[in-house]
């Protein structure tokens, strides 16, 4: 009889097991909001940026292979939260992986964890993704309102922040109205710069503005001249936006 009993349970222990598994290796799948739009997203996480991976290191999995999988990103663009220029996101690996590969270009939702320093996503639950199959999801953020930020300088670089900037340009004048966009319409593009220290732009970002005028606008800011910049009799890199109106 004891055999028995001992038998019949080992039998349940191991139908549990069998069934509490699958369970368990598909959870991170179960989605709280299923199907979730960009914008919904970007209001859920903490921070949304685009980036490089850098660096993918994995621990060493359990006997259930469950693990942990550390990713260096760096930042090209933020579109909630600023953030540093270097973003470390640590998922807990048990059924569902993000499919990181280094050299690649993403566009994250991230999440921070209860360390405060690192951020996970929600692999398959996320609408994160390679840079070149989320481009709708960008195209949304402008057209909600949504502009980029600024990425946090590192603190041994200085550059003077100059905010709105039209005026401090040598020679400025709005770009040509581009001749595919019919009908016309009215329409500003902010555009955020970076000059070097001899007043060059070296770097030019869309923060806001309809989607089809943005090309126009980039090519207008780039070829902008600025009058050079000292601080302490140092001269610096500047940074700003200026702003293009696009008129019919």
């Amino acid at each position: 009889m004891k055999f028995m009993t001992k038998f019949i349970f080992f039998i349940l222990a191991v139908g549990f097991v069998s069934i509490s598994l699958p369970e368990m290796a598909t959870a991170q799948c179960a989605c709280a909001k299923p199907n979730i739009t960009a914008l919904e997203e970007y209001k859920d996480a903490t921070v949304v940026f685009t980036g490089e991976i850098l660096d993918i290191h994995k621990s060493k999995p359990d006997q259930q292979n469950r693990y942990y999988e550390t990713v260096k990103i760096t930042v090209d663009h933020v579109w909630k939260r600023n953030i540093d220029s270097i973003v470390t996101i640590k998922n807990y690996i048990y059924g569902c992986v993000q499919g990181w590969e280094i050299g690649d270009k993403y566009l994250i939702y991230a999440y921070v964890n209860d360390d405060k320093t690192t951020y996970s996503t929600r692999c398959c639950c996320s609408r994160t993704g390679r840079l070149d199959e989320t481009a709708k999801d960008i195209s949304e953020f402008f057209e909600a309102g949504y502009g980029r930020l600024n990425v946090n300088t590192p603190r041994n670089e200085k550059i003077i922040s100059a905010g709105w900037m039209n005026r401090r340009a040598i020679s400025f004048k709005q770009p040509q109205y581009p001749p595919d966009i019919k009908p016309k319409q009215t329409a500003r593009v902010d555009v955020k710069i970076t000059t070097d220290v001899d007043g060059n732009v070296v770097n030019a970002d869309i923060i806001r503005g309809p989607v089809r005028f943005h090309d126009a606008a980039l090519e207008a800011a780039r070829e902008l001249k600025f009058p050079p910049t000292t601080l302490s009799g140092v001269p610096t890199k500047v940074s700003g936006w200026v702003s293009f109106d696009f008129k019919h």
